[in-house]
Formats: C-alpha cells, structure tokens, sequence
C-alpha cells in the first residue's frame, strides 16, 4: 500500500464527514494505493454517529479518553500500512488529487523524504480568504520510516505538535514543496490553537526545546 491517510477528530461531528469524505473521493489509479484512518480522540459529541456511518469504507480506531492530538497521530502511524503518510484533520479537507500528486512526487525523487503542497485558507462559507505556501502539520506526506527514524510525534507537545516534527525533519532530511492548491485549510474560531494561554504555553515549550529563540 503506498498511502496512510489519517484523519484525527475530536469533537468536530460538524465538520469531519466532509473530512472523510475528501478522502474517499482521491483519484487515485488502483483501489488499494491508499487506505483511510479514523482516530478519534475521545469525542463526546456526535462524532461516533458520523464516523460509524462511513465505517465499510475506513478503519476507525476510538480512543477511550481525551489524550491528546500528538498521541492519536502516533497511535494511527502505528496502525497504518502505507510507504507515506498525510495527515488531515477532521475540520479540513483536501483536493481529489492530493494523494496522486504528493505520493508520485515521492516515488520519483528519492533523495526528498516529505513533500506539502500550498494551503488554501477557506471561511465559514467555504470562500477562500488566503494561501499558505509554508508546511503545516497536516497537509505533510511523509515517508513513513523517517517518522519512526525520529521516534514519531512528540506526546508532551499538545499543541505546536506539527512545528516540532517539522523542525526536526527540517534538521535532519530534505523536504520539497509543490505549488499547487491541494489542502484545503479551514479558519474557524473553535480551532484548538483559539485558546491564547495554551498556545503561549506550548509556544515557550518549543522554545525551550529548539532552543528557538
């Protein structure tokens, strides 16, 4: 299998079957290139409603409790069967043609081990307010065996968990950016990085870590 696509939820039953059902629609040219991942993390709104009903069609891993978006993303990795994987989340979703893009980009030019292409900025009625050409967390493929090479997400980083794996990829292997539109990037207020005390928080975390500043 050539991609693991995992789509991490929690608490996002509004948004997360357009999510999933981004994923299912890819372009891809034969039937196992890729296989869809569901984790939700302790939701307890109506999610488990909308994930069940796409249930024939991905692999759905519930966790028993909120642990957080670092653990679930690790807990996915280590499920999945794929040579790359793209992280999506739930109140997100990504162009038809993403996987077969990013994945082809990777089979042809071995010497790069992650590859993003550009971010379209969507509002609440779906309009697109900006670009974002820098990589993001979700959005990445990655060859797979360079997350496990970096001892995966990093489990104490609740948030600024996708600026951390990126650093230390950035430290360590070559990435390549594709400049077409194929993430689809929604800004809302009931974003996790919405609460400024956390994000400062996990901020100086990074800081410290990185030695950033």
């Amino acid at each position: 299998m050539r991609v693991s696509l995992i789509i991490t939820n929690y608490n996002y039953a509004e948004y997360v079957g357009r999510s999933i059902q981004s994923a299912l629609n890819q372009n891809v040219l034969t039937k196992n290139f890729y296989e869809v991942i569901i984790i939700d993390d302790g939701s307890t709104d109506a999610s488990k409603k909308v994930v069940e009903s796409y249930r024939n069609d991905v692999k759905v891993i519930y966790n028993d409790r909120n642990y957080g978006l670092p653990y679930s993303i690790n807990k996915a990795i280590k499920a999945s069967n794929g040579m790359y994987v793209l992280r999506l989340d739930s109140d997100d979703w990504i162009d038809n043609n993403c996987l077969q893009i990013l994945s082809m980009f990777l089979d042809n030019y071995k010497d790069f081990d992650y590859v993003w292409p550009d971010y379209n900025l969507y509002d609440k009625k779906e309009n697109i307010i900006g670009i974002n050409s820098k990589p993001l967390g979700a959005g990445v493929m990655f060859r797979k065996k360079i997350l496990f090479e970096l001892g995966l997400y990093d489990e104490n980083m609740l948030i600024n968990e996708d600026k951390d794996i990126l650093i230390r990829c950035q430290n360590k292997y070559k990435g390549y950016h594709i400049k077409l539109p194929l993430y689809k990037y929604f800004k809302h207020g009931k974003s996790m990085t919405s609460n400024f005390n956390q994000v400062k928080k996990f901020d100086n975390l990074l800081n410290e870590k990185h030695q950033t500043t």
